[in-house]
Parts: structure tokens; C-alpha cells; sequence
């Protein structure tokens, strides 16, 4: 494991549904215990939408089922509140992107 990834496991918590990752909320990065390496933490990353901001990224599932497609700002939602993104949208949360700034709405 790297340095980095040493520093700041203490602070990481699970994503909900998958359990081979995991997130640091606080900054936004995404971790995979199966490869060691961050997820979407280049500067070769592409994104969808706004420029390329949303940088996107497929997780596989507990279920053993097929990768899911899945953007950063979903599995930090995901991890930060400890539940699936198929829960908080069950729920009529989403997230609002107005002025770059991440908000939860219902």
C-alpha cells in the first residue's frame, strides 16, 4: 500500500454495496483494496459533462455482478452517509451542482 493511502486510512469509511473500496470524504478520493490504487486521482482522468468535471468510474459489486458505472461525487454521497446511491435515490435525494458547490436536496 502506499504512503499516502497510510496516512489517511484511518479516516476512510466503506462504500455501501461495494465492499472492495473505499472513500476518504473529505477530500473526495477513492481508494480499491483490490488494485492499492486510487481511483480517478490523475491527471489523464476524463470526465463527462462541465468540462470534463464529472469523472466517472465503474465499482464491482458485493453481488458479483457486473461493474457499475458510478461518478466520483455519487460514491462519496454513498460513503458519507453510509448508505447505497440506489437507497438516497429511493429516498428522492440528489445531488444539485449549481455554482460547483455539492448539495443535497430532496
Amino acid at each position: 500500500m502506499n504512503e499516502k493511502f497510510e496516512l489517511l486510512k484511518g479516516e476512510m469509511t466503506p462504500v455501501p454495496g461495494f465492499s472492495q473500496y473505499l472513500c476518504h470524504t473529505p477530500t473526495g478520493r477513492v481508494y480499491s483494496k483490490v488494485s492499492c490504487k486510487w481511483l480517478l486521482d490523475s491527471e489523464f482522468c476524463k470526465g463527462t459533462g462541465d468540462n470534463g468535471q464529472y469523472l466517472m468510474t465503474r465499482l464491482i459489486p458485493d453481488n458479483g455482478g457486473k461493474p457499475v458505472p458510478m461518478y466520483k461525487y455519487e460514491i462519496v454521497l454513498s460513503s458519507a452517509m453510509g448508505v447505497t446511491k440506489d437507497y438516497w435515490l429511493s429516498q428522492g435525494l440528489q445531488i444539485d451542482h449549481i455554482d460547483k458547490i455539492h448539495v443535497i436536496i430532496n
